[in-house]
């Protein structure tokens, strides 16, 4: 098979779903073609809008930023493992995909939770990697998982901050 690339992004307007308490973002039109002879467009936005990558230095002082590491960190080979129905994703069902992993740079979680997109339920507990799963998952040489729900973590953790 030969590779293909997949924009998993969400389309970035003033009515996409924001993590709670999060300001969305705004769109300005600032000129246009008929009056200025070029358009611009002036948006504003918190970084965790949308579809986005989480960065160490997110939730740990002094570590990486995005514009630390080098673009290829961000594609490659990924695998789908399907989780929609469950509470929390188990070492023991993702030792399942092990041999499927083991050939991937990235391992994305279809959990189903993009069907609660634009509703509060979206930020409501969502399917979880349990901490052995997500232990064993950081044995393999990936460079990155992703999910369709809004964080590895609850709502509740937001608050609590790990330097």
């Amino acid at each position: 098979m030969g590779s293909r690339i997949i924009d998993l992004s969400h389309v970035l307007n003033e009515h996409i779903t924001v993590y709670p308490d999060t300001v969305g973002p705004k769109f300005k039109l600032l000129n246009n073609v008929a009056e200025h002879g070029f358009a611009e467009l002036q948006v504003t936005m918190v970084l965790h809008s949308g579809t986005h990558i989480d960065a160490p230095c997110h939730r740990l002082g002094g570590t990486k930023s995005l514009s630390d590491f080098p673009i290829d960190k961000f594609i490659g080979s990924a695998t789908v493992i399907p989780c929609r129905g469950k509470k929390e994703i188990s070492l023991a069902y993702l030792k399942t995909f092990a041999e499927r992993i083991a050939q991937v740079e990235f391992v994305l979680f279809f959990t189903g939770w993009q069907d609660r997109w634009k509703t509060d339920a979206y930020f409501e507990d969502c399917p979880l990697l349990t901490a052995e799963a997500a232990q064993w998952l950081a044995t393999f040489n990936l460079k990155g998982v992703g999910l369709d729900a809004f964080s590895v973590d609850p709502v509740i953790s937001a608050n609590v901050v790990t330097e």
